[in-house]
């Protein structure tokens, strides 16, 4: 899924200085994040034990009896195993294997969430390695402002999103906000692993994770990019990852920011930044939104 064309990344003023100054993005920790659902999860599956059982003892079933899906069994060594036991006689009937298999689970039913536990424990490994970038379709969000602005202390820096040469940006992709954690695997997915027929996809599985969130985050309209790092666990959680000068087209300055701490920023941003476009927030005066007014351009307010 392509990106919009603009993607936008509310900072504080140290954020602020480290885009102005270094060409920087803060990349978080999603031990950081300030949702402790996010990421946090505990892998759970979304069905019973029972409604398991009885999906797998008829997948047994079919590939065992079936001979329409002889195809799909040719390398599968527990349904080979289960043919050649109904060619030797071991097998008589779809009943007896159903009631066999249900001895069989009730006797791994521990066993089997073994699993889940291991899988839980090298997610929260996992996790500790990553770094997220957390960007939004909103520019003038007044909730956003409040909380990753500074309390409007700070700025918003659009970036250009939909252009191939800029990754950061547009390889970026959405959140799904949900009511309920995701799952591990759906009911058919686990049938099928546990049948030998497929093997759980780990970077689908983390994916699915990172890009979710619950209902209640649904006015950040976020957009997320996801690298790994290996680097030492800086103790504020971030890490400050360049970005290409030329992906950053417009800077927007908190409407709490003093104007005399504009101004240090003002002079400080980088020669390479020179075309990018300055604006002011500001409370509307009739309405419950933010406003912007444009300020000029960074190269243009240096040789005033």
């Amino acid at each position: 899924m392509t990106p919009p064309a603009r993607l936008h990344k509310y900072v504080d003023p140290m954020g602020l200085r480290a885009a102005l100054v270094e060409l920087r993005l803060r990349w978080s920790r999603p031990a950081r994040f300030n949702d402790p659902f996010d990421t946090q999860f505990e892998l759970q599956f979304p069905f019973t034990d029972v409604e398991f059982d009885d999906r797998y003892v008829r997948e047994l079933k079919a590939l065992t009896f079936d001979s329409s899906r002889s195809v799909e069994a040719n390398d599968n060594p527990l349904v080979q195993f289960l043919r050649r036991r109904r060619e030797q006689g071991l097998l008589g009937s779809a009943e007896q294997l159903a009631r066999e298999a249900r001895a069989v689970l009730r006797e791994a039913r521990q066993p089997m969430a073994e699993p889940i536990r291991e899988w839980s424990a090298q997610w929260r490994d996992t996790i500790r390695s990553f770094l997220v970038l957390s960007l939004s379709e909103e520019p003038d969000n007044p909730v956003m402002w409040a909380h990753y602005g500074w309390q409007n202390r700070g700025a918003v820096l659009q970036f250009v999103a939909d252009a191939p040469g800029f990754p950061q940006f547009y390889e970026a992709r959405p959140v799904e906000y949900r009511e309920r954690p995701p799952a591990v695997v759906d009911l058919e997915e686990w049938v099928l692993f546990r049948t030998n027929q497929r093997q759980i996809d780990g970077e689908r599985l983390a994916r699915k994770y990172v890009f979710t969130k619950g209902l209640a985050w649904r006015y950040e309209r976020e957009w997320r990019n996801i690298t790994r790092s290996e680097s030492e666990i800086r103790s504020d959680g971030f890490e400050e990852i360049p970005f290409p000068p030329f992906a950053l087209v417009t800077v927007v300055f908190g409407c709490k920011m003093s104007e005399e701490e504009r101004d240090r920023h003002i002079r400080s941003i980088s020669a390479m930044l020179d075309r990018v476009v300055l604006e002011q927030a500001a409370p509307d005066r009739t309405e419950f939104r933010i406003v912007t007014e444009r300020l000029g351009v960074v190269g243009d307010l240096r040789q005033r």
